[in-house]
């Protein structure tokens, strides 16, 4: 995978609930490829470096958590994943068999409730 370096400026900060932030930020033009170069790490894990383009830095701040951690739905939309890799039925694909064992997982609960009075 190439690296991409660039000139950006934020336009947008958004604090989230989680203590991270959302950062908007807009490039200069780009030519076709140099939008695919920014379109294939969407969504991707990415090493960053923000630094005024017209001085040196003379500190630099290291923010240290790490990105990768999944969310528990995240995690079990993954081991579903897996598991048709594993089987992969042919007759469906991918999303209706999510949709299946969510539906399978959600009534396996429902069956431990306790029943309204």
């Amino acid at each position: 995978m190439k690296a991409i370096t660039c000139d950006a400026i934020i336009t947008g900060i958004s604090s989230r609930s989680d203590r991270r932030l959302s950062l908007r930020l807009a490039t200069p033009e780009l030519s076709a490829e140099e939008c695919t170069a920014f379109h294939q790490i969407k969504g991707l894990n990415l090493k960053t470096l923000f630094q005024h383009s017209d001085s040196v830095p003379q500190e630099l701040v290291t923010v240290h958590n790490d990105m990768d951690i999944k969310t528990p739905s995240q995690r079990l939309r993954s081991v579903i994943y897996i598991l048709w890799k594993q089987i992969k039925p042919d007759e469906t694909n991918f999303e209706l068999f999510y949709l299946d064992q969510m539906n399978e997982v959600i009534e396996r609960f429902k069956a431990q409730l306790e029943p309204r009075p």
